[in-house]
This record gives structure tokens, C-alpha cells and sequence, in this order.
């Protein structure tokens, strides 16, 4: 049968999430459809052991690329996008489990509907690896403002290969918020539409997520500065001098640095339009931490960041909050 989806995965330390991993990629109704893109950062020999069984029983289906060293989530992501060559793509986590019909009701969605690039659908929040029982997230209907503002989309999506060739991939420099970086610039130049189904159960296990580490406000905060998700400064900003470290204004793929308007149309007015939400994102805060925080970092060094005059403009908000009340 022809291949119509690749699904791709990330792997580095997953060996405890392997075997009930791939048990439920084998249970895929549409399997046959489908194939696996393993990327298994620092390969170890007891990862091995667990998928190449796997790889002999399909190896249509499971393929495993193994690295013998680490790479960021977005590296190996776009690792796999590179390597498939079917029209539609999906991620998934080693620790996530899907629903056997999760990939068909998805891929109905997109062939059922050919002016749509992207599709999600809802989601439960597990414990654990395998659970079924949890918290349901009940994804909201595709507004272009609310998903170039807001992670929206969750674990459980597919979108046409072709979709890349507007937006870009991954941005390699982030470590945990790769995937909602790409989902911005997806949404920005893609339909969407909403599966009506359960496509994903999503393992809240903070110990290994890098999304449970400093790392998560980090990239929200080079992701706010980037796509002008002023309103919501507020609860990054202790970790600004982090963000020196990247190149806010260039998407780092397959090695290579890009602009950030050769993937938004008119990049300068895309975050003019959205000045005003500096000052809500001012009101949000107190006044004591607005004092302290704001005005040291404006004389913390960073020039260099290109981020002196929104910090100025910070300030001002501030000091016109002050006046006002």
C-alpha cells in the first residue's frame, strides 16, 4: 500500500517509554498507510535491542535512525521531516500513546477538505505512559489571531508536507518550544481545521519534559519577543537575560540561519500591529516587580540583543502606570 503519512519521533534516553511506544504504533488501524521516523539521539545498545525486533517485523513501516550523538528536538524533528516523502507529516512523543484511529480520522480530515494544510483535534492529559483516563483538553476552533497568540494546537496533529515550503521547520535553537514556534508560522500562512475526535493522550511526566525546566519559559519568552506576544511578557520576563543566547529574529534550520521574514510577509508590520498589547501586558503586572525587574534590566547589558528599545518602551508603560494609577 501506498504511504500516505510519516509520522516522526524524537528519541534521546526513551528506553523506558519504547516497548509501549512502539506496541501502540503497531496497533495503528492504518499502519499499513503509515510510516515511522525514529531519530535516537546518543543510541544506546539497550535501545536498539527494543526497536530492531520491531524494525525486522516492518520494516515498511518502523524506520529507526540512530545518532551517536545529541541534537536539539528540533534538529532531529526536522531530521525526519527531511527524510519522508509522503504528503502528510505528524509529530508524536516517545511517551505519548494515540488512539487507533487517531491517524485515520486526521488524514480523513485533510483528504475530505483539500484547501486545508493543517488539522488537530482534542486531547486527554494522562499520568502516565498508556493511561487512557485523564484530564480532556477540548481544542478550540481555528482562529488566525488566537493561534498566532496562543499554543492551541496540542500533541495530536497532521499537516501536508507542502506546508513547509511557507512557513519553514523547526527552529533548531529551541529545546522546548519548537513545535509551537512552527505552529505560529504554520497558522499564519495555513488553513486549519478541527478533527472532531480524540487523537492523543498526552503523559504529563514533568521529570523528563524539557517543557518542565526553565527551558519552557525561555523559548516562550524568545517566542512572545518574536512573533510580538506582547500581553504575555509578563510572565517570562525574569528570564530575559537568558534569551541572549539566541537569535531572536532568525529561525535555525538544518544547520542553516534564516530571517524570520522570509517566513511572516512583512515581518516589521506583523509586530507594529501588535504594539498595544505592551501595555496590557504592564497592567498585568505588580507594581513592586514591575520597579525592580524592568528598570535593572533595561541598564543589564542588553544591547546586544537588539531588545533595548522594547525594554525603553517597557519602562515607559511602566512609568506611565506609575503616574496614572
Amino acid at each position: 500500500m501506498e504511504k500516505k503519512l510519516t509520522i516522526v519521533t524524537s528519541v534521546f534516553q526513551g528506553e523506558k517509554y519504547l516497548k509501549k511506544f512502539l506496541e501502540n504504533m503497531m496497533n495503528l488501524n492504518n499502519k499499513d498507510e503509515c510510516q515511522l521516523i525514529l531519530v535516537v539521539n546518543e543510541a544506546t545498545d539497550g535501545e536498539k535491542r527494543i526497536i530492531d525486533p520491531y524494525t525486522r517485523m516492518d520494516q515498511d513501516f518502523i524506520i529507526p535512525h540512530y545518532l551517536d550523538f545529541r541534537e536539539t528536538i528540533g534538529s532531529s524533528t526536522n531530521r525526519g521531516y527531511q527524510l519522508a516523502d509522503t504528503e502528510y507529516l505528524a509529530y508524536t512523543d516517545v511517551d505519548d500513546t494515540r488512539p487507533a484511529d487517531a491517524f485515520v480520522e486526521l488524514l480523513q480530515t485533510l483528504e475530505k477538505n483539500p484547501d486545508i494544510d493543517f488539522t488537530y483535534g482534542n486531547f486527554l492529559v494522562v499520568p502516565e505512559q498508556g493511561a487512557t483516563k485523564g484530564h480532556l483538553i477540548e481544542t478550540i476552533e481555528f482562529d488566525r489571531n488566537e493561534f498566532t497568540r496562543g499554543s492551541h494546537v496540542g500533541p495530536g496533529h497532521c499537516f501536508r508536507r507542502s506546508l513547509l515550503k511557507q512557513c519553514g521547520y523547526w527552529d533548531e535553537q529551541l529545546r522546548s518550544g519548537g513545535d509551537f514556534d512552527f505552529q505560529i508560522r504554520a497558522a499564519i500562512h495555513g488553513k486549519f481545521k478541527k478533527t472532531y475526535k480524540n487523537v492523543a493522550y498526552y503523559t504529563s511526566d514533568q521529570t523528563q519534559s524539557a517543557s518542565s525546566t526553565s527551558w519552557q519559559a525561555i523559548d516562550a519568552l524568545t517566542i512572545c519577543l518574536r512573533y510580538g506576544i506582547y500581553d504575555k511578557l509578563a510572565f517570562y520576563l525574569s528570564y530575559l537575560p537568558e534569551t541572549s543566547n539566541y537569535r531572536i529574529n532568525e529561525i535555525l534550520q538544518q544547520g542553516e540561519w534564516y530571517s524570520i521574514s522570509e517566513f511572516i510577509p512583512d515581518y516589521m508590520n506583523f509586530l507594529s500591529d501588535r504594539r498595544d498589547l505592551i501595555s496590557k501586558s504592564m497592567k498585568g503586572m505588580s507594581f513592586k516587580w514591575t520597579k525592580d525587574q524592568i528598570d535593572s534590566f533595561v541598564f543589564s547589558g542588553l544591547e546586544k540583543m537588539h531588545l533595548l528599545n522594547l525594554l525603553k518602551s517597557s519602562r515607559d508603560l511602566v512609568r506611565k502606570f506609575r503616574e496614572t494609577g
